[in-house]
């Protein structure tokens, strides 16, 4: 059975001042003291929590204390005024298991309306262990190394807030570290010594000389050297800065720097003492100092000394290397290695505007006095707190000093730089994809073969050939032959999936849009503090989206400077049935880490299923609105892939079956060639060359196949199915479909509809009903009327004389400010006893303002006029229904039919025009 340990730190800006927590894992539940009199209380208690299932939750709940309300037994109770919510699974995730130091946000529980706003936030650390092992020695070892094992320009980041932590901080580190009551003190005066008075002399002089005089010492002594090696740690820092090498080493290594001073301050350092620095002739004339500082104790560990022992190895020309040696023997295991660090300052490459710029690189080294048990652990630790330490150390220096990029570089150097790298990377592909026993022995065959042919001669036995096996006559010819087809086999597969690869690089995997470009989505979740052009009143927002000359517009946020749209949500939210809402910030951080996501991908839902191939593997399937990735992770062996939306040709339930365990499954079946990377998670690869991945064992079938389908439609919908789930949106407020009724009753009763347009045309109504047959007719019109990608359907029979038929297409901009997409539906059926038709029109607008609020019903009516046998007259009426009620109904209703009122008088227009040119012709 595994072990929680929790460690509750300390709070900050809590809405009660008298406060005292409850936590709760399953079963087991535990309390903190009380304390009052503060809105930031200190706790610093640890609780123990046994785990019988990795799929509850901590909760952390934050309580009021009330003295004059005594419970049962005179108890004081308290009132509830939030809580913290964590998935154990989460923890687990982490690396070594073990959730650093981390503020949560306390949400505010829905019974307490005396409390606005934040309930404040709490600091904990988290560490799962198993239950018959102390894993604290070894972990706080760790931690203690990530945070202290490091000079002082290299001290770990401060705590954050919830977001980005610190990895290696677990176990029980006040029983690690021991606070030592002895301190050192740094003393710089020089020691006695039986040297000269004349190098007692020399010695003062150089201490008295200033920083740059000792650098032009030690550059006329060692001249130009080269320099050393990067350490075998690997590199931290590798930065081009615009600024000249000398001017960047007085910035990291002259006295009292401002830049090591900030950092100091950022860093939470104190007790910082510099020795000068020397230039001894019997080190060669190398400068060297010695820094001390401390590190100001925490909330977990005491504070820790440390001494960084400083010389320039090189100092020659324009090119500097400074080795650092940092000793913290306060540290668990810090008398037995010391921290090599490595800076070397060279030249940079030269820039489009003449000036000079310089390359800073940084790499670290363990050094062992003795031989340990614990050296990798040591090593970790330390290459942890290096890493984010350097994060901290290159921010600032940006801040300092600009860094060069590729606009700044001259366009030779930009390009040689960018060719170099290139072919280096790509030459560094090629041997690690076939250096492999495959090729090597493929190749070994091959010239044993041309060996022998070169060395056979005729009737003699040479070469390759020996005493009883006479080749080409022997058994030895057809089993070389029958290693060389097959080893060419596979040496051909190989290259041609290399060769493959390489044509496809530079794609990310994603699908092809119908035409030339890619599909681009964008989730539409909210805005904060806009500014209203209005100081005196509030705005109605929305956003409009423009990409190589297309446009897509959001809805109306009425009076507010901080809209929620959630408009992917929301469709998402019709698709499905159910209320989606967005993760949790630090559970999107968690899923965008575990596959290896960008920041902007952001975590729909997840569900706990399990994974069938040979055998059934408990996981969780993740959801996003691009892919979809499960994780699992079995007694320490991972395993996670994902793959996108697109690549999915067809999802299939499966009823319950005796393998599944009694659950029905979710196959998602793969297109061909695609979810290479995720091969390893499918069951099956079929004829076809196509992947089948089975879950079952959702907690709530229905809920995720719901989801899951919802999702992928929404993705991979081709027109006709975005046309689908146009006509699903067309829904009234109770679900009845506004077209289900046929004939007269295709308009609703209590419509009312205004004649907007009455021509006298001189066509016979036949002609004119070629405004709707489908023909080039219509479609060039229509066109010509500013419809852009106009596209029809057949008509079909709904019922007896009553036809159907849909129509899309896109308003051009010279029509609507906001372009939108039309997707309609037609009724046309005959006017009894006058000769003519009636076509009645349901319109649904997209990507315009309020458009999911209402419905434009259109009515035409097509009779032979009483003026001239050989002409006809249109009426056409409009009217709008409302589906949500909006305080625009009025102007937005006035809008839509002055513009349908326009619009149709120039089509009946066209229309005469072309079919009396077509008559003339």
């Amino acid at each position: 059975m595994k072990k929680l340990h929790a460690y509750l730190l300390e709070g900050r800006d809590l809405a009660v001042e008298d406060s005292y927590l409850k936590l709760k894992v399953g079963k087991f539940k535990s309390k903190t003291r009380v304390l009052k009199n503060t809105k930031n209380p200190v706790w610093n208690e640890e609780f123990v929590f046994g785990v019988h299932d990795l799929q509850d939750e901590l909760v952390v709940s934050v309580y009021k204390h009330n003295d004059h309300e005594p419970g049962f037994f005179n108890v004081s109770t308290g009132n509830l005024v939030g809580r913290v919510k964590i998935p154990l699974w989460s923890i687990v995730e982490e690396e070594n298991q073990n959730l650093p130091p981390t503020w949560f946000s306390v949400h505010r529980s829905k019974n307490v309306k005396s409390i606005d706003g934040d309930c404040g936030k709490l600091l904990l650390s988290l560490s799962m262990h198993e239950g018959d092992q102390d894993s604290s020695s070894e972990s706080g070892v760790k931690s203690a190394w990530s945070r202290f094992s490091y000079p002082s320009t290299l001290w770990p980041k401060k705590m954050h807030d919830g977001k980005s932590v610190m990895k290696s901080i677990t176990g029980r580190l006040d029983k690690l570290f021991v606070k030592t009551e002895e301190t050192s003190k740094i003393d710089n005066s020089s020691e006695a010594s039986s040297t000269s008075e004349g190098e007692d002399c020399l010695e003062e002089t150089h201490h008295s000389s200033s920083f740059h005089e000792l650098i032009e010492l030690m550059k006329s002594k060692h001249g130009k050297g080269e320099l050393p090696e990067t350490l075998q740690g690997g590199v931290l820092l590798d930065q081009t800065y615009m600024t000249s090498a000398d001017d960047l080493n007085i910035i990291l290594f002259a006295p009292d720097s401002d830049f090591r001073n900030e950092l100091s301050e950022l860093q939470g350092t104190v007790d910082i003492h510099e020795g000068a620095w020397m230039c001894k002739p019997e080190d060669d004339f190398c400068l060297t100092r010695t820094v001390s500082y401390t590190k100001s104790a925490t909330k977990l560990v005491k504070a820790v000394k440390a001494t960084e022992q400083q010389k320039y190895v090189t100092a020659g020309g324009t090119e500097f290397a400074v080795s650092v040696n940092v000793s913290t023997p306060d540290v668990p295991y810090g008398t037995i290695f010391k921290v090599e660090l490595l800076y070397r300052i060279m030249p940079g490459t030269s820039l489009s505007l003449g000036e000079e710029s310089s390359r800073l690189e940084v790499s670290w080294a363990v050094n062992f006095g003795q031989k340990t048990m614990m050296k990798s652990v040591i090593e970790g630790g330390v290459k942890q707190g290096l890493k984010e330490s350097f994060e901290q150390f290159a921010s600032l220096l940006s801040r300092k000093v600009k860094l060069v990029t590729a606009a700044d570089m001259s366009g030779e150097d930009h390009i040689l730089a960018t060719r170099e790298s290139g072919l280096r990377s790509d030459m560094e592909l090629n041997v690690k994809y076939f250096w492999n026993f495959t090729v090597v022995s493929t190749v070994f065959v091959v010239l044993y073969v041309l060996i022998h042919v070169l060395l056979c001669e005729r009737d003699k036995l040479r070469g390759l050939e020996f005493d009883g096996l006479d080749l080409p006559d022997s058994f030895g010819e057809i089993i070389t032959c029958g290693i060389i087809v097959i080893q060419l086999e596979r040496v051909y597969g190989m290259i041609m999936h290399f060769v493959d690869a390489r044509l496809r690089r530079g794609s990310d995997s994603g699908v092809r849009a119908h035409g030339d470009g890619w599909i681009l989505t964008i989730a539409l979740i909210e805005g904060a503090n806009l500014t209203s052009l209005n100081s005196t009143e509030l705005s109605d927002p929305y956003v409009v989206f423009t990409c190589n000359g297309k446009t897509r517009t959001s809805s109306v946020k009425l009076q507010t400077l901080c809209p929620q749209w959630n408009d992917y949500l929301a469709k998402m939210e019709k698709e499905v049935g159910k209320k989606l809402k967005l993760r949790s910030p630090y559970k999107n951080s968690t899923f965008q880490k575990l596959f290896g996501l960008p920041a902007e991908e952001f975590l729909i839902n997840d569900f706990t299923c399990s994974l069938k191939r040979s055998l059934p593997l408990q996981g969780r399937l993740f959801c996003s609105a691009r892919i979809i990735g499960f994780y699992a992770n079995f007694l320490g062996h991972k395993t996670k892939f994902f793959f996108l939306w697109e690549d999915i040709e067809d999802i299939q339930e499966l009823p319950p079956s005796f393998s599944t365990v009694g659950s029905p499954s979710l196959v998602i079946i793969l297109h061909k060639g695609r979810g290479v990377d995720a091969k390893h998670g499918a069951k099956i690869l079929d004829d076809e060359g196509r992947l089948h991945f089975y879950f079952h064992s959702f907690v709530s079938f229905n809920a995720a196949s719901r989801t899951i389908m919802a999702l992928w439609k929404t993705r991979t919908s081709e027109r006709e199915q975005k046309h689908e789930i146009l006509l699903e949106q067309q829904m009234d407020e109770h679900g009845k479909h506004l077209f289900e009724d046929t004939g007269s009753r295709f308009i609703a009763d209590d419509l009312e509809m205004s004649l907007i347009c009455s021509a006298e045309l001189s066509m016979d109504n036949k002609s004119l009903v070629m405004m709707f047959d489908g023909g080039d007719l219509e479609h060039r019109v229509m066109t010509k009327s500013g419809c852009l990608n106009y596209v029809t359907t057949t008509w079909e029979p709904v019922a007896p004389e009553i036809q159907e038929r849909q129509v899309s297409y896109k308003f051009s901009r010279h029509i609507s400010i906001f372009g939108g997409d039309v997707a309609s539906t037609q009724q046309k059926s005959p006017l009894e006893n006058e000769g003519g038709w009636v076509v009645n029109e349901i319109m649904t607008l997209r990507d315009v303002p309020f458009g999911d609020h209402f419905r434009v019903h259109v009515k035409y009516q097509i009779k032979n006029s009483s003026l001239a046998h050989d002409s006809c007259k249109c009426e056409i009426y409009t009217g709008v229904v409302w589906l949500k009620g909006t305080t625009f109904q009025q102007r937005i209703t006035k809008n839509v039919i002055g513009m349908f009122t326009q619009r149709f008088k120039e089509i009946l227009q066209m229309m005469e025009s072309e079919i009396l040119l077509a008559a003339t012709r």
